[in-house]
């Protein structure tokens, strides 16, 4: 397998980065774009499943490492104040919105941890996530191939 694409499927499950910034970057190194949509539409589902239903051990885990578990609660307050406005507002479709703004700590990561901090049930956390990582990466390819243009 080709080593780039083992980089950007890593990079698209990473915190922060997920496939806004890999979407751009595929197209950008001169994979077919159609092919990186339905790549990162994967990548999605795939990383709205595994945190969903595996966000509980990773945090039980981190939380027995003492200089992790700082860290690691630093992340959630962050992502609990920049998502509480969308929840506050719209309720628990509010994640869709939350996740759905392709900026760097509003992805699929960030949402599944609010989600989980918040007590949803696992299946809606998933469906939630993956509906907003789908727009975003709609947004992301569209302004990618220069149909829409943000600025």
């Amino acid at each position: 397998m080709d080593p780039t694409l083992l980089t950007l499927a890593a990079l698209s499950l990473a915190p922060t980065v997920e496939t806004r910034y890999t979407i751009p970057l595929a197209i950008g190194l001169g994979y077919d774009p159609t092919l990186v949509l339905i790549w990162a539409t994967v990548m999605t589902i795939f990383l709205s499943a595994v945190l969903a239903y595996g966000l509980w051990l990773l945090d039980r885990v981190v939380r027995k490492i003492h200089i992790l578990s700082e860290i690691w609660e630093k992340y959630i307050d962050q992502a609990r104040k920049r998502a509480e406005p969308y929840i506050e507002k719209y309720g628990a479709p509010g994640l869709i919105l939350f996740v759905a703004v392709p900026l760097p700590g509003t992805g699929v990561w960030t949402g599944s941890l609010v989600g989980y901090v918040l007590g949803m049930n696992a299946k809606r956390m998933m469906m939630y996530t993956f509906i907003g990582g789908l727009i975003a990466n709609i947004i992301t390819f569209l302004t990618s191939v220069g149909v829409i243009s943000l600025i």
